[in-house]
This record gives C-alpha cells, sequence and structure tokens, in this order.
C-alpha cells in the first residue's frame, strides 16, 4: 500500500500512480473497494456460487448452476498460460 498513490481529481476520479503493473492493480482495487465495496463484494459471492449464504435459499440454485459450470482445474491451467 506504501508503494502506491491515488489521487482524486476534482470529479473523484481517481489517478493511480506506482512502480509496478502490481501496485497499480491494487491502488485501483483499493479505489474501488472505496467506491463500491457492497457490489464488488456481491460480484464476488455470484462468481464463487455462494449468495445463498447472504440472500437465503432464493439464490440456491443460481449457486449450484454456477458451482457445476466452474472448473477449476481449467482456470489454473488458464492462468498458467
Amino acid at each position: 500500500a506504501k508503494a502506491v498513490t491515488i489521487i482524486r481529481d476534482n470529479w473523484g476520479v481517481p489517478h493511480i500512480y506506482g512502480k509496478t503493473d502490481a501496485s497499480v492493480v491494487f491502488g485501483l482495487m483499493y479505489a474501488q473497494c472505496e467506491d463500491n465495496f457492497k457490489g464488488i463484494e456481491r460480484n464476488y459471492l455470484y462468481q464463487l456460487g455462494k449468495q445463498a449464504e447472504v440472500d437465503g435459499e432464493t439464490n440456491l440454485y443460481t449457486d449450484v448452476q454456477l458451482q457445476l459450470i466452474a472448473d477449476s482445474t481449467d482456470a489454473i491451467k488458464d492462468y498458467h498460460t
């Protein structure tokens, strides 16, 4: 966090500065969490197929569907390539 500088302009747009791509991405995610943490958290739960844990059983079928199509082995292979 000390390697990143986030400066917001007059319109609230974050301008992120860092020495590495990783530090800039960290700053971007930090700024997005400041702006919309609830939305990011909900999207994260959706991608994990765990919305029902927060919203109740109305999202159970969506969660099951997402967990059935998720292939972590394929995702890891894609990440390495």
